[in-house]
């Protein structure tokens, strides 16, 4: 009799294999959703990451325009040209002449004067996907002796992106802005002006995309298209910077 008792007492101790099967399956479930809940948390972590080092960049660069920009040398004007209807071109084009320190001279190319030059242009990269980047030319100072002496004949000096520093990928808008004292904007065509209309700062304003969002555009029409017209999933991709940045005169 006393048997019998411990031999059913042992088989209600253990599980049965309806108990099991509903323990596995609530045990799935929770472990999907700690998985899910994991993964949301962590592509949250990676746009924030992808997003503050954008930006980060992009101040980088505001620092070294103004950086450039401080240099410049008093008297002179600005080369500017802005994106004109039917244009190709998305952003602005800047160019103006500064004054290098004596351990930043060329001994080859004497002189302590340079030019330099910001603009856009789009690129076509080794997966064959087309970005626009924002790029930085220095013209030496012959190049910029000869540049000053041509005056109002001067254009906008003759860029190459593939000779020229690379500044910042994934540029969709860069404006520099001339402005006056009286906070009007200046009409600047593709020459060096007179002293006398030297605009008095430039409101910069850098717009990029993330890297996310970036990867999804392929040519150029792409980008034009998200300048022009953004959907509304795609805004929250968009970083822009702005800043007034003064010009010494």
């Amino acid at each position: 009799m006393n048997y019998v008792t411990s031999s059913y007492q042992d088989r209600r101790a253990g599980f049965t294999l309806f108990e099991l099967v509903v323990t596995m399956a609530i045990s799935t479930v929770i472990l999907l959703t700690l998985a899910a809940l994991l993964t949301q948390t962590t592509e949250g972590y990676v746009l924030s990451q992808r997003s503050i080092n954008h930006l980060s960049q992009a101040r980088a660069f505001v620092q070294l325009f103004q950086s450039d920009l401080s240099k410049r040398l008093p008297g002179t004007s600005l080369i500017h040209r802005s994106p004109r209807s039917g244009d190709s071109q998305v952003s602005d084009q800047i160019a103006f002449v500064r004054t290098i320190a004596n351990d930043e001279q060329n001994p080859d190319v004497p002189g302590d004067l340079v030019t330099v030059c910001y603009y856009v242009a789009f690129v076509e990269e080794s997966n064959q996907r087309v970005i626009p980047k924002l790029f930085r030319k220095i013209l030496n100072p012959r190049e910029t002796q000869q540049l000053m002496e041509a005056g109002d004949e001067a254009g906008f000096p003759e860029v190459d992106p593939s000779l020229d520093e690379s500044v910042i990928d994934s540029v969709l808008g860069f404006r520099t802005t001339p402005m006056d004292d009286n906070a009007k904007s200046g009409s600047y065509e593709s020459s060096i002006q007179s002293a006398a209309v030297s605009p008095s700062y430039i409101e910069l304003v850098l717009r990029t995309v993330d890297e996310s969002l970036s990867l999804r555009l392929t040519n150029q029409a792409d980008w034009i298209r998200l300048a022009s017209a953004p959907k509304e999933s795609e805004l929250h991709f968009i970083r822009e910077v702005s800043q007034k940045l003064s010009i010494g005169k």
